[in-house]
């Protein structure tokens, strides 16, 4: 099997991994060893840092080849999504990810540091806009008032008001009073 197709065997294996649909165990010890990599290669970027810092890093920290580590760097951008990409849910991500840390190196202080683990939970509510009604959730309050004005016969008004004083309205039976009663003027075409 060429390194692609083991690459791209291995790709898969820890995507169904990370989304839980199957056990770690189930992981090779290689597919464990790549997994790392690709979250050290995935922290690295998230640092802000480029690619081309994180391919030495990674060369040295798990003495790679540079093409080894370029790989990895991009099968991290693919499995994780690209930090640098800026898009409000990426963004969302990345700043949900630093404020856990920020809560995590709080609570490692001895005595924890209670005041910054508060500011940092109220940051990740705002992050997620958890602090405010659902921001995607549409105000039906503010849609203005739109009328479509529809313009009915004399005839057929009379005829569906009829109708409606019955109690129900059967709309077939509308069809056929129209075609009964209503008498169009026409001329007769002979062939």
């Amino acid at each position: 099997m060429s390194k692609k197709g083991e690459l791209d065997s291995a790709y898969e294996r820890i995507y169904l991994f990370l989304k839980g649909e199957i056990p770690e165990d189930e992981l090779s010890n290689s597919h464990k060893h790549i997994l790392n990599r690709w979250q050290s290669a995935f922290t690295i970027l998230r640092n802000y840092e480029s690619v081309s810092d994180a391919i030495p890093k990674l060369m040295h920290q798990f003495k790679l080849s540079h093409n080894r580590a370029r790989v990895d760097c991009i099968y991290a951008q693919k499995l994780f999504g690209n930090v640098h990409a800026s898009n409000k849910e990426g963004l969302r991500h990345l700043l949900t990810e630093w404020t856990k840390d920020v809560i995590i190196m709080a609570r490692g202080k001895n005595p924890p540091d209670l005041k910054e683990i508060n500011n940092a939970i109220r940051n990740l509510a705002a992050i997620n806009g958890l602090d405010r009604e659902d921001p995607d959730k549409i105000d039906f309050s503010k849609l203005e008032k739109h009328e479509n004005p529809i313009n009915v016969p004399k005839e057929i008004m009379d005829l569906l008001m009829i109708l409606a004083s019955k109690g129900s309205l059967d709309l077939t039976t509308i069809r056929r009073s129209i075609d009964n009663t209503l008498d169009i003027t026409h001329e007769v075409i002979k062939e």
